[in-house]
């Protein structure tokens, strides 16, 4: 699961090794998802030891079944143009979220493949088979809707570090502000997230903490981008007491995905 977070934080697994990874307008390996997915087999066989099987296509149920096509170590690739013909010679035990009883029902109603599940009504499927019937008419025409779900949402994605010593010299102090926002600026850039936030945290030697915070319109483009505003934020902090520990937290994440280019003035 670590190697797929390299490549996307949009991840939903399906079981201790599957998981659906929604790679939708992402710009690494040329935006191919088939590169992308040799990616993965590759990083997975050089890190573990083990091989793996990918199905790459435009919906959850197609790219399960293709994983499934080339098993222990393939790649299936169904696209838009393919889909209906691969649907249409599909036996409707491989169908994914069709099982076993349901199987028997179908082939009780002279259903054996995708093409005659196709030619079956709405109407008929879900008096069937209740609102479930309705999924499986859409499947059968290879429309899917349901998005992959990541499991773990990222709230922020943060850096801190306790010193040896007390530190009080301003300058120690912002190079140790600086080295955490590299820290946590790289962390989001692997998850592929963007921030609009930007939040310095200080504890004193009493062990009392402090924390200020500042949000642009547009995101943070670099680590670099956030000194001005890492400075501005340090210069806004109470100096009474020696400090213990600096952090520094980038929030109000979004997929880097979301970010437009910025335009520049008269061109």
């Amino acid at each position: 699961r670590s190697i797929m977070q390299r490549l996307t934080p949009h991840i939903e697994p399906l079981s201790l090794d599957e998981a659906y990874l929604d790679v939708t307008g992402l710009r690494a390996h040329k935006g191919s998802a088939t590169l992308m997915a040799n990616w993965l087999r590759a990083q997975i066989l050089e890190n573990t030891g083990l091989t793996a099987s990918a199905g790459v296509s435009f919906n959850k149920m197609l790219a399960k079944i293709a994983s499934d096509i080339n098993k222990p170590n393939g790649i299936t690739i169904i696209t838009p143009a393919d889909a209906e013909d691969f649907i249409s010679t599909l036996p409707i035990e491989r169908f994914h979220g069709i099982g076993k009883a349901t199987a028997k029902r179908l082939h009780a109603m002279g259903v054996s493949n995708g093409a005659d599940l196709r030619r079956l009504p709405a109407t008929t499927l879900v008096q069937e088979f209740g609102k479930r019937g309705q999924f499986y008419h859409d499947i059968a025409h290879g429309r899917d809707e349901r998005v992959v779900k990541s499991k773990r949402t990222h709230k922020s994605i943060g850096s801190e570090t306790t010193f040896r010593d007390n530190l009080d010299d301003n300058n120690e102090l912002r190079n140790q502000i600086y080295e955490q926002n590299d820290d946590a600026f790289n962390q989001m850039q692997k998850k592929q997230l963007i921030a609009h936030t930007i939040t310095l945290k200080v504890k004193y030697a009493d062990f009392t903490q402090i924390t200020r915070s500042h949000t642009l319109s547009s995101a943070f483009s670099s680590a670099e981008s956030a000194h001005y505003w890492l400075d501005k934020l340090f210069l806004d902090i109470p100096r009474h007491l020696p400090i213990r520990l600096v952090g520094v937290t980038f929030s109000s994440l979004a997929p880097a995905t979301q970010q437009l280019p910025q335009l520049k003035l008269f061109e």
